[in-house]
């Protein structure tokens, strides 16, 4: 029997090979979009996975409530935050691990000399919380002594090449001894930080000032703890109230600080806080790519199920001659599911090649690097085994259990069928949902792009063409500025140079606390309600002439007294706006600054000499924070140089040849800022690309199934046709009655998904500070576009059945 079954299965794939095609190219292409968008969601669900404690690992972070009473949290923690709780929750803490921001270091071995990113402080028990593997050295007591350090394979390969490191040592920054303690694995690429070394946390009690490593005001670190096995979260997370009034700022303090924790694994899709250490994913992109994924697979399946109750008409006979020869119900159906299900798993080996073909397409557009083994995924390969399956059962049932009802009595007198009606019924509502569908992935499509676009060229404030960023690399290079910026601003290539403590498009972190002459009484601040904490800035006295940033009142740094630049301040309009004040300028201004001799924060009185327009210092992904600027000549660590546009190669290599004769073994190393600019986009530019070619491959799918189906309904229609041109009806008429029924679908689709795309990208653009607005003119034209790919869908078999000569069309069967 089943034999049988796969002779007409096989037999009914070759007569009708159009049919056939359409159906095995759509499940194909399907499919294959599916598993690609498996790969994508598996892999950012898999973040931090590798850790085998993750349930039980949190990191801790703190929210400070604004002037405008909305609490704003941030990844930078206080560096006593990690031993008091510890010590205060012995009983559910196992341990508690401080980890600082990664930060570029010039470290020297003999005649190798390199600026190596990512290296941070950490507390010893870093290596027992997280799943660092240790290639060499005890995690025991790697990271106890001050001046140790744990390098990973990549940068011992770099400075020892196949010697064992352990017990080595490395110069850092020209000035500390470091002793090399262990080697570890690199750290896997599905994790929310990376490092390239460890240095012991013990080491900041010699390089970080008193302040930083005694007041809760100052965040210098990222928190994490390990619960014990018995510790409940939530109970745990009530204790924090308490905590904070008790243990860091005093009594009242939980009105304007909390204490928050956010378990591991949710850092990389569910965190967007200030200052997180990489870029993260975003679980509404999951969710949209799931979403696209289901949407692929149905449209394939609603074409499988168009094209199959089309056809029912020239399967009739066959369940009428079955029927008659004592064929159950029941064996018809299995006949026509197993069909389905033969189809499928062609397609399924189909799709498995091609995904294999795309892959290195799609991790380029992804920025992953995913791959499929099919000797060592074998979870996922049987995965999608299932997928194919299943998707053959659901696309061929409802052809099975309409084709099965035929009465053989009926299709034997030559009744072609029976339920032509609910047939052709359930067809429109099938092709309304394929249309709805498309509908929403275009508009969808529209608005990521929109959104994409709006966030690249809106503008900043400040001028970014042109602009070449560059780290200071030493102490020595510091105390050397000035010299060195007469040097460059000598040659005619260079227009303007400036320096400051802050990278523009990062994050801004450094925090001082602010009293200012007349400001508002801070209610946030019990203690001290004179005292604003503010973001500071520290630049020389070309920044704002440099970035082209508009003084709006009172005056820059560049056109003070000389002797007067220690004690000016400049705040921005938001800034202005927190301390309450119309006129600041004048006003004196108590603070501090930070003190490279000493290595700690010094106090610093001063008055505001002028406000600047406000600009976006940090990417888009954060509203503009209040900024006090300050004068330094101490506490800078980047140059910004906007160099001719007419010889930009030639102002480059000016400006290494400079960097170069300071410093002969470091390589100059600089980016541009527009470049810079572009990079933070860089996620929402893989979504957007992403979406656009999975909703392409949705809607051509549809065109597909389209396609077949007009070419059917033509098919069925010619003789109509014909005695339509006999009685006198043009070809342009009778492709637009054909194309119209579609039309007619077209419509009552646009009005489903209309409103379903509104609430679904509207609550996808809430998650940006900065967005596009949902105009009407998005959704006519994806409404224009659906119009459009029917009629050229429809209208090329219309016109073909139009055209057919009406002596034949009347002797069409």
């Amino acid at each position: 029997m089943y034999r049988n079954y796969l002779k007409v299965t096989l037999k009914n794939l070759l007569n009708n090979k159009i049919f056939s095609l359409i159906n095995i190219l759509g499940l194909t292409v399907g499919m294959a979009a599916c598993m690609l968008i498996i790969l994508f969601v598996q892999d950012e669900l898999s973040y931090d996975k590798f850790n085998s404690k993750a349930d039980r690992i949190y990191r801790l972070y703190m929210e400070y409530k604004n002037q405008e009473g909305e609490f704003v949290g941030g990844v930078i923690t206080p560096y006593v935050l990690a031993p008091t709780i510890g010590t205060v929750h012995e009983s559910e803490i196992e341990h508690a691990v401080r980890v600082s921001y990664g930060r570029t270091f010039t470290i020297e071995n003999g005649d190798k000399k390199f600026q190596e990113p990512d290296i941070a402080l950490a507390d010893p028990a870093i290596f027992k919380v997280f799943d660092y593997e240790l290639i060499s050295g005890d995690i025991e007591t790697a990271l106890n002594e001050p001046f140790c350090m744990v390098i990973n394979q990549s940068m011992a390969t770099r400075f020892f090449g196949d010697e064992d490191p352990v017990g080595k040592t490395v110069t850092v920054e020209e000035q500390f001894e470091v002793k090399i303690t262990g080697v570890m694995k690199d750290i896997p690429e599905n994790a929310h930080a990376h490092y390239n070394a460890f240095s012991s946390m013990s080491t900041g009690d010699y390089i970080l000032s008193e302040r930083v490593r005694t007041q809760w005001g100052e965040g210098s670190q990222s928190t994490y703890i390990l619960l014990k096995e018995d510790t409940e979260i939530n109970s745990f997370r009530a204790s924090f109230p308490d905590f904070i009034e008790n243990h860091t700022f005093g009594e009242g303090a939980s009105d304007f600080v909390k204490l928050k924790a956010q378990n591991l694994l949710d850092i990389h899709l569910k965190s967007n806080l200030r200052g997180e250490l990489e870029p993260n994913g975003n679980i509404q992109n999951v969710y949209i790519f799931s979403v696209v994924a289901f949407f692929v697979l149905i449209i394939a399946c609603i074409n499988y199920m168009n094209l199959s109750t089309a056809r029912s008409s020239e399967r009739s006979k066959e369940v009428g001659l079955r029927k008659v020869a004592g064929a159950h119900r029941s064996q018809i159906i299995i006949q026509f599911i197993g069909e389905s299900v033969i189809i499928a798993m062609c397609s399924w080996v189909l799709a498995l090649l091609l995904a294999e073909v795309c892959l290195p397409a799609f991790n380029e557009l992804a920025g992953k690097n995913l791959s499929i083994s099919f000797t060592e995924d074998l979870n996922i390969i049987f995965g999608f085994l299932f997928l194919a399956i299943a998707t053959g059962i659901i696309a061929g049932s409802y052809p099975a259990f309409f084709l099965s009802s035929f009465k053989p009595a009926t299709v034997l007198k030559g009744n072609k069928g029976t339920n032509n009606g609910k047939s052709a019924g359930l067809r429109k509502v099938l092709v309304i949902i394929q249309f709805s569908l498309s509908i929403v992935l275009i508009i969808g499509t529209i608005v990521i792009n929109n959104q994409w676009q709006y966030l690249r060229t809106k503008d900043l404030g400040i001028h970014k063409e042109h602009m070449l960023i560059a780290g200071i690399p030493d102490s020595t290079f510091r105390r050397q500025y000035e010299v060195i910026k007469s040097q460059i601003l000598a040659s005619p290539k260079v227009e303007s140079m400036t320096a400051s403590n802050k990278r523009m498009t990062r994050n801004l972190t450094s925090n001082l606390g602010y009293e200012v002459q007349d400001a508002k009484p801070n209610l946030q601040n019990e203690q001290n309600p004179k005292m604003y904490g503010i973001t500071t800035v520290t630049c020389d006295a070309d920044f704002f002439t440099t970035y082209g940033v508009e003084i709006i009142k009172g005056r820059d740094f560049s056109s003070e007294v000389p002797n007067d630049l220690s004690s000016a301040f400049i705040i921005n309009e938001s800034a202005a706006k927190l301390l309450g004040l119309e006129d600041p300028i004048g006003k004196d201004v108590k603070g501090a600054t930070f003190d490279f001799a000493t290595m700690d924060f010094v106090g610093k009185e001063g008055k505001i000499i002028g406000v600047v327009e406000d600009f976006h210092f940090e990417s888009l992904d954060y509203t503009i924070t209040p900024v006090m600027f300050q004068m330094s000549d101490q506490w800078l660590n980047w140059v910004s140089i906007k160099l001719n546009p007419n010889d930009v190669p030639g102002a480059v290599s000016h400006i290494e040849k400079i960097f170069k004769g300071y410093n002969p073994e470091q390589p100059f190393s600089f980016t541009f800022l527009d470049e810079d600019i572009d990079q933070l986009y860089q996620a929402q530019e893989k979504v957007m690309n992403l979406f656009v070619w999975f909703a392409i491959l949705a809607i051509v799918i549809a065109c597909l199934g389209i396609f077949g189906l007009a070419s059917f309904t033509a098919e069925r229609r010619t003789k109509e046709l014909g005695i339509r041109k006999v009685l006198g009806a043009s070809a342009s008429g009778l492709t637009l009655m054909i194309t119209k029924d579609f039309l007619i679908l077209v419509g009552i689709s646009t009005l489903i998904a209309w409103p379903t795309a509104w609430y679904f990208m509207n609550d996808w653009l809430a998650d940006f500070n900065y967005r596009i607005d949902l105009g009407l003119s998005i959704f006519l034209i994806a409404s224009g576009m659906a119009v459009g790919i029917a009629i050229l869908t429809v209208s090329s078999q219309a016109i073909k059945a139009s055209l057919v000569n009406p002596v034949r069309a009347l002797k069409h069967e």
